[in-house]
């Protein structure tokens, strides 16, 4: 029977090895025919990768030749632009020269005008002095000669006065002793008394009024009079003079100015020319830099696009070599697939003769293993019963030992302690006897404790009122020191070297009177003050604070205000440079020729300068806005507004009649440019003219059909229809006015 088993165990075992080894082997060819598969399938993925690569490569290359041509292109450009770059520098010092040199004579002319209008302002004022001077010389000639006439009728009626009385003239005021006469107003008379005529001697009456001096001699005043002559003679001859020095410089002057006109156009004329020099340099400078940029953005675009070319290569050279050891793999993995097709086979045929044998053993072991089974069963029963017996007597002994063992231990314990109880007994009685001892020493030692106590609660009490002494003595010390050192600045050991050993007493007494006087007239201290002095320090401390954000603040504010104002000027100046183009351009279109110039008066302080409009329309010289007329200044308004739309346009515009002033020519010009800004913006024209309602697309007209009631007419103009206006609204027009959004 045994040796039944083991050829079946053995038998098994070779089967359980061969299965193995097959289910090894089937792992293995299956793995390899999938590795066989997935390489398979690589191939197209290689094949698509190297397919795509090789576009790429094509295309990178494409884009590299562009870039190099492009290269070239711009080295080409950039060559010609440099060339023309150097042509304009020399064209702008030349400009520059020119602009200068004009400015200076500019300049030196219109000095030469100042001191020319100076002077005759100069000698314009002497000679409205010199006239004023004569008007009052002949004024003063004429009431002499009244005053003449005056005295000769006067002294005719003073000699034929036949009644005279004596007077005596009492006057609050003379201006000259030596009068000859006097003119007296007499505003009131008085009879003196007997009283009052004693102190005037024989005067009987008394006056009172204003008395004005007069000379009565003729001569006097006919000297006046031929002086005054004179004098007038010299300063006509002065007068004359003056005139025809006026009249010289008024020459000059006009000559000067004329010169300085024509001095001024010319330098305008050179300082345009060296702007749009400039603007040219500028821009062929931008164009230059740009190609620079172009230039530099094309070499790095080569170099990436060379990198990439050269990363693609490696790339394809790789997806090539994967290729390859791809098409290796795969004939490596049909080699090892048909090794393990034949391992297989022969494995089968080993593993189908182990199972045909392994079937004959189980047969016969089959009825052998029924009898070992019955037998095996009743063996094993009666092997439990004889062990679980012998288990039950194994407690049994180990009880009946560990029961005897506690019972000598008990009774070793039962022994010592009575023997225990025998000493507590005997050490009770002495401790008795002591106890009686101790109570008694106790007694005495306890009194003599109490008495010490209370002599140690004095010395207690004692130690404490002069510890207490001592921290007061200490806190008074500590006082004291700083009160030297604030009030004298002295520290102690300095406090010592300063008082001799001979001191004197009396004057030491004088001195502390002197000072105690002298702390006295101090008045009383303000014991809140060092309260006081932390309180305003710390506000102090925060005003400083607080003052040194704000002048953080103002200096953030100040450069901010300064950047906006960089960044306003440069794009007011940005701005007015492109407006005064445009403007000089829609000038010449509304005029039909012409010049127009914007010009800044104050160019160093641009963001508060006001702005000069000089125009030059055709057949007339350059002048001021101001100095045009009525419809000049219209067109020049209407092509600065249509030159301020080209450079910022606005969505809406309102125009108020503003081609009241053109005539029919001009209302042509201005309609046609009108109707070219209305594709960007939406105008709403308030105007009386046929011509430019005509261009409109809408017509808004108020009129009156009956009395107080007033009708808005609207008429939609359509394209076709523009150039007939309805027979209702051309009887109308005349008295409405029109208000037309383009």
């Amino acid at each position: 029977m045994d040796a039944l088993i083991q050829a079946l165990t053995e038998k098994k075992a070779l089967q359980s090895e061969s299965t193995a080894s097959l289910t090894e082997i089937t792992r293995e060819l299956e793995q390899a025919k999938n590795k066989l598969q997935e390489a398979k399938a690589r191939i197209m993925e290689f094949a698509s990768s190297e397919a795509g690569l090789n576009n790429q490569i094509l295309e990178l290359t494409s884009e590299l030749n562009q870039a190099i041509a492009r290269k070239k292109r711009l080295e080409i450009e950039k060559l010609k632009t440099g060339e023309e770059f150097r042509a304009m520098q020399n064209d702008l010092a030349s400009a520059l020269r020119q602009e200068e040199s004009a400015k200076e004579r500019f300049s030196c002319l219109e000095g030469e005008f100042k001191e020319l209008k100076s002077l005759y302002d100069s000698h314009t004022q002497k000679s409205d002095d010199l006239k004023k001077r004569l008007q009052d010389m002949e004024n003063e000639r004429l009431s002499l000669e009244s005053q003449k006439e005056f005295l000769c009728n006067l002294r005719l009626k003073y000699e034929n006065i036949s009644e005279s009385s004596n007077a005596m003239v009492l006057l609050d005021s003379l201006a000259d002793s030596r009068i000859s006469g006097m003119i007296v107003k007499i505003d009131e008379v008085q009879e003196l008394t007997a009283g009052q005529g004693d102190s005037f001697g024989q005067m009987r009456f008394k006056a009172r009024g204003v008395a004005k001096p007069i000379s009565l001699d003729p001569q006097e005043i006919i000297n006046k009079i031929e002086s005054l002559s004179q004098e007038i003679a010299s300063d006509k001859e002065l007068l004359n003079k003056e005139k025809e020095i006026v009249s010289g410089l008024a020459l000059r002057i006009s000559g000067s100015e004329k010169i300085l006109r024509e001095a001024e156009i010319e330098y305008h004329n050179l300082k345009t020319k060296k702007d749009n020099v400039q603007a040219n340099h500028k821009r062929l400078g931008d164009e230059l830099e740009l190609i620079s940029i172009e230039s530099g953005e094309i070499l790095a675009d080569l170099e990436i696009l060379e990198t990439k070319q050269k990363s693609l290569q490696d790339e394809l050279a790789q997806v090539k070599q994967g290729s390859q050891d791809n098409q290796q793999g795969i004939e490596r993995a049909l080699t090892a697939i048909a090794s393990k097709e034949s391992i297989r086979e022969k494995a089968l045929v080993s593993l189908t003769q182990l199972n045909v044998e392994i079937s004959a053993y189980e047969e016969k072991s089959s009825d052998a293993g029924k009898t070992l089974n019955m037998f095996t069963e009743a063996h094993l029963k009666d092997k439990a019963f004889a062990e679980s017996l012998a288990d039950e007597e194994n407690s049994l002994h180990n009880r009946i030992a560990e029961l005897e063992a506690s019972s000598k231990q008990l009774e070793q314990e039962i022994e010592a302690s009575r023997e225990q109880k025998e000493l507590k007994e005997q050490e009770g009685r002495d401790i008795s006897s002591l106890l009686t001892l101790a109570e008694n020493k106790l007694k005495a030692t306890q009194g003599e404790l109490d008495t010490r106590r209370e002599a140690l609660d004095s010395c207690k009490i004692k130690i404490h009122e002069l510890q207490m002494h001592l921290q007061e003595l200490s806190f008074q010390q500590s006082s004291i020191l700083e009160r030297i050192q604030q009030v004298y600045k002295m520290n102690p050991e300095e406090l010592k070297n300063a008082f001799s050993a001979e001191l004197n007493k009396e004057e030491a007494e004088r001195e502390i009177e002197i000072l105690k006087t002298k702390i006295d007239s101090y008045g009383q201290v303000n014991l809140v003050a060092i309260e006081e002095f932390d309180e305003l320090r710390q506000r102090h401390d925060f005003l400083t604070t607080q003052a040194a954000d704000l002048l953080r603040s103002k200096e953030s504010l100040q450069e901010a205000i300064l950047k906006i104002n960089r960044t306003t000027k440069k794009m007011f100046l940005e701005t007015f440079e492109k407006l005064a183009v445009e403007f000089k351009n829609y000038f010449r279109l509304l005029f039909g020729g012409g010049d127009a110039q914007l010009f800044l008066l104050d160019e160093q302080d641009v963001l508060e300068s006001g702005i000069e409009i000089v125009c030059r329309p055709p057949g007339k010289k350059l002048q001021n806005v101001l100095l045009l007329s009525g419809g000049e200044k219209s067109m020049s308004a209407i092509a600065l507004l249509f030159a301020i739309f080209k450079v910022k346009p606005s969505p809406f515009c309102v125009l108020d009649e503003i081609d009241a002033a053109l005539d029919e020519s001009n209302v042509d010009r201005f309609s046609m440019m009108l109707f070219e800004f209305t594709s960007q913006s939406q105008f709403i024209v308030i105007t009386h003219n046929k011509k430019t309602i005509a261009r409109a697309n809408i017509m808004y007209g108020i009129t009156m059909e009956k009395a107080g009631i007033s009708k808005i007419v609207s008429v939609k103009l359509a394209d076709n229809a523009r150039k007939e206006i309805p027979a209702q609204v051309k009887s109308e027009e005349e008295g409405e006015k029109a208000l037309s959004p383009a």
